[in-house]
């Protein structure tokens, strides 16, 4: 696994940008998907995992998807994904 970067200027909350396998990046909204956004919505970085402080969810950085998800949840929802490309070293991040 090659790392992380929270980019803030970009999306609701920033962007996770990770980089999977030294090659593969992955890039991420960095805004919990499964309440509305508040202020304690915005997700942190925690090695391969982002943690929601609301309600002290995790999610996967490698896959998007909400680890340990509670039965409330129905729905569960993942992160939302950016397209990602890399141009010799440069990260273009869309949507």
């Amino acid at each position: 696994m090659g790392g992380s970067i929270l980019l803030n200027d970009i999306g609701i909350n920033g962007v996770m940008v990770f980089n999977l396998n030294g090659s593969t990046f992955l890039a991420w909204e960095a805004t919990c998907p499964n309440h509305l956004p508040e202020n304690c919505s915005k997700l942190t970085i925690n090695g391969v995992l982002a943690n929601c402080s609301c309600e002290d969810y995790q999610y996967s950085l490698a896959t998007g998807q909400l680890l340990s998800p509670t039965e409330d949840l129905n729905p569960p929802r993942g992160l939302l994904f950016y397209q990602i490309q890399n141009y010799n070293g440069n990260l273009r991040v869309s949507n």
